[in-house]
């Protein structure tokens, strides 16, 4: 981490903030990462933290017009990629990709749109050097693959001035003159984090080392109870973006408690491989693959024999049985005969299984806890709080008033706003409170980058940031999700409306690979768009002998 951030400092000329600037708006170097998981982000990082950098990732999957903005706003000089991602950056930071293609005259000589990029560190660790240097030689790189025509685009960067080093050279340079750390204080910039910009130009949120500090602790001190011992025999599999809090906060929490940190291979598509050869003990994942997880055991339970059916259900039975009692484990005679094949799956080390990002349907969460023989919890927050900011107890296994995202943090306070015109109201059959979630405590960001504005309209005066969310407060005061409060609306009758809850209950079919619903304020009903699974859609039909429908779905295809 000092060669790496020395480096910075030797080639670039970056400088670390003075003590009497420490904390100061503006004051901390900038420095861009762009690409998936690997050793190298958390080096970069960790290297930007011992130098009182700011890291601002730039998510892959952003629009060029996105990435663009974030590069100008920012200003950033260095940007940390690799050279899979070199195609996407040279059409963003020359508006010659698809997005830019009608705005952009063809005979217009090819020219920067981002005014500021001048370094760019390419990470792989397979880069071909000149002779006795780290200086790439890319007339050797392998044009294969993802790296088609990527020597083109390298040259196209150098003629626009773009100056290209491996991170190699940037540790040689590090270790050829080493510099002492300049430790952050609690209030200097870490991470300005942007959300996805899907509804305009994307909103960077500040965060401080207080931020990730508070929340790294608390996350450490409330989600680990004496019992459940980390140690360096337990293995957390990367997947999640580490460009999003969440991830960060997970391998901070990893490498505190002396645990390992295995990495996915890029594809998501390939997880299950991954997770087979890693077998992890630690997975922190997103509803959607455990829905998809859950849907496809239903599904090669439903193909077996009905003596193999019978089975499954008597030994799901008595295991959810010990569940309802509080005991969460695999170590049953019904783990050795029925689950290890599902258990293995997951590498057959699963520990505890950690889910946010969007609510998860109770049954499926009892239904993993009982099959993996795992804990499985799952957690609440947002970009601008550090990522968590509620989770749900050990032990706690019943759902008497339905699903939730268990309790705050130590580090948090938590309110409901009372919403206008909505159905959300106590009522004689329920004690349970509703309305936006709003959230108050060390975790909570400074505010947007250069976005008064935006920071006035979610942060009040005094210091609630306001979620977007709307909850319910349960009568054991845990926190039940419902929606987004711009996604709910209002049908002709009256009747409040959240198309998200509806879209996981019939994502959690075998039959559906994704669903949307919509609806209009002077309509009375909803309507659904589903994307089917075709495959088990055929199967099902093959069953009950339908052969003239399956003969029609393969001519619409």
């Amino acid at each position: 981490m000092t060669h790496i951030g020395s480096g910075f400092i030797n080639l670039f000329g970056l400088k670390s903030p003075t003590p009497e600037q420490q904390g100061q708006d503006g004051v901390e170097p900038l420095v861009g990462i762009m690409m998936k998981n690997c050793p190298e982000w958390l080096m970069i990082l960790w290297g930007n933290i011992c130098y009182s950098f700011a890291t601002v990732p730039v998510y892959e999957t952003f629009s060029q017009k996105a990435a663009r903005y974030i590069l100008n706003i920012t200003e950033l000089t260095v940007l940390n990629t690799k050279l899979e991602f070199l195609k996407q950056i040279t059409e963003t930071i020359t508006c010659t990709g698809d997005e830019d293609k009608k705005e952009r005259n063809e005979n217009e000589p090819l020219t920067l749109k981002t005014k500021h990029l001048k370094n760019i560190v390419l990470c792989n660790t397979d880069l071909p050097y000149k002779k006795g240097t780290f200086d790439i030689d890319y007339e050797q790189i392998p044009e294969t693959g993802k790296l088609k025509d990527v020597r083109k685009y390298y040259k196209i960067l150098l003629d626009l001035g773009i100056e290209i080093v491996s991170l190699k050279k940037v540790e040689e340079a590090g270790k050829n003159k080493p510099l002492p750390h300049v430790p952050p204080v609690p209030e200097t910039l870490y991470m300005i984090c942007f959300t996805s910009g899907t509804t305009g130009n994307p909103k960077g949120a500040l965060l401080t080392h207080k931020n990730f500090t508070v929340n790294s602790c608390s996350a450490t001190n409330d989600l680990i109870p004496p019992f459940f011992k980390i140690t360096n025999n337990d293995c957390h599999i990367s997947y999640l973006p580490l460009s999003h809090t969440l991830e960060q906060i997970v391998c901070f929490v990893i490498t505190y408690l002396g645990a390992r940190i295995g990495f996915y291979s890029g594809s998501v598509m390939n997880i299950v491989d991954d997770i087979a050869v890693l077998q992890p003990s630690i997975f922190i994942t997103v509803p959607r693959l455990l829905t998809r997880v859950y849907a496809a055991i239903k599904s090669t339970i439903e193909k077996g024999s009905m003596f193999s059916r019978s089975m499954f259900d008597f030994a799901y039975q008595r295991k959810l049985k010990l569940l309802k009692s509080g005991y969460c484990h695999n170590q049953t005679i019904w783990d050795k005969l029925i689950f290890s094949k599902i258990q293995n799956k997951f590498g057959g080390n699963l520990r505890v299984t950690i889910v946010g990002s969007a609510p998860l349907d109770e049954e499926i969460i009892t239904f993993l806890r009982v099959t993996l023989g795992c804990f499985v919890l799952e957690g609440y927050g947002a970009t601008e709080t550090c990522a968590v900011s509620t989770l749900s107890l050990w032990g706690d296994y019943l759902y008497p008033y339905g699903s939730h995202v268990g309790v705050p943090l130590s580090c948090n306070e938590l309110r409901l706003d009372p919403i206008s015109e909505s159905e959300f109201v106590p009522n004689d059959h329920t004690d349970c409170e509703y309305g936006e979630i709003c959230i108050r405590g060390r975790t909570v960001m400074k505010g947007y980058y250069k976005n008064l504005n935006e920071t006035k309209k979610t942060i009040d005066e005094n210091g609630w940031f306001h979620t977007g969310d709307i909850g319910k407060i349960l009568p054991n005061k845990t926190v039940q999700i419902i929606g987004r409060k711009k996604f709910i609306f209002k049908l002709a009758q009256g009747e409040y409306v959240s198309p998200e809850h509806i879209e996981n209950i019939y994502c959690m079919s075998t039959l559906v690979s994704q669903c949307c619903v919509v609806g209009h304020t002077y309509a009375s009903c909803l309507v659904g768009i589903i994307v089917p699974e075709f495959e088990e859609i055929r199967k099902k039909l093959k069953k009950k002998s339908l052969n003239e429908l399956n003969d029609l779905i393969n001519e619409d295809e």
